[in-house]
């Protein structure tokens, strides 16, 4: 039975695949899923409609609760020493709010907080064109319409795709702050913050392997880069407009969480648009 868990916060395109792989070459006896979307694994290993849209719009509701006491008395039973699973889907539907049911048997619970460089994430989200469909970003992402939110959309609104897109990387990059303070202090919990351009190195892929196993690693095996954006659709003047847009929207997440706690606000509980 498992008794070491690893779960991230991500906002996608920020190196899961190469920490995947990381994790799945170099870790002896763990189970390694990267994001479960097969089409018989939605509403049981990964949050399905229902699960994003509810818990996005009201909190963490009997329906997101019920969810992760099936997901994590699945999980229970993994016959390797490790669950681990690297995907940006879960702590948009719950994880964090839900943990303590797996604290309740793990040993251990992981949780890393994978981040990249703002603007290399930003560009491959306006050139894969992921907040261009508000269909994709009900399911995937976060829509900027959800009323259960950190941070205000509405600003980011009116620059269209790429605004979207850098807000949505603004309220993640805060629920990571949100995330983190509540995760603090508890005595089963390792919490891990992790930068894509320090990961690909060897000698930060060492220490973060030791951070998470408590063992030095004297060699390992290095994966090359994973699920590159081969294709860019835009040209050097877009490169500019993604940059200039994070310059306008100068921000600093431990600022807006704290704003948001002020107002007495959580993400369990929902809340109205602002």
């Amino acid at each position: 039975m498992a008794s070491k868990f690893l779960f991230t916060i991500t906002p996608g395109r920020s190196g899961t695949v190469f920490l995947t792989q990381l994790l799945r070459e170099n870790l002896s006896d763990a189970l390694v899923f990267h994001e479960r979307t097969g089409y018989g694994n939605f509403g049981i290993d990964t949050p399905d409609a229902s699960h994003f849209m509810r818990f996005n719009s009201e909190g963490n509701s009997q329906h997101i609760k019920d969810f992760w006491h099936k997901k994590f008395t699945l999980i229970k039973n993994t016959s390797d020493l490790w669950h681990i699973e690297v995907s940006h889907f879960l702590s948009k539907a719950g994880l964090i709010e839900n943990i303590h049911l797996l604290e309740s048997f793990a040993e251990e619970v992981h949780i890393v907080i994978q981040n990249r460089d703002l603007l290399k994430m930003l560009w491959s989200y306006v050139n894969r064109f992921d907040f261009a469909n508000f269909g994709f970003t009900w399911l995937f992402t976060l829509d900027p319409r959800y009323p259960n939110v950190i941070v205000n959309s509405e600003p980011f609104m009116k620059r269209g795709m790429f605004g979207i897109a850098l807000w949505y990387l603004i309220e993640m990059e805060c629920r990571s702050e949100y995330y983190s303070r509540m995760l603090e202090g508890r005595p089963k919990i390792r919490l891990h913050k992790t930068q894509l351009e320090e990961l690909v190195l060897e000698s930060g892929a060492k220490k973060f392997l030791r951070d998470v196993t408590g063992s030095a690693f004297e060699t390992i095996t290095l994966p090359g880069p994973q699920n590159e954006t081969r294709h860019t659709m835009f040209d050097a003047s877009a490169m500019e407009h993604c940059k200039k847009l994070i310059a306008g929207f100068k921000f600093e997440a431990s600022l807006l969480v704290d704003e948001y706690l002020e107002k007495g606000l959580n993400l369990a509980e929902g809340r109205k648009r602002l």
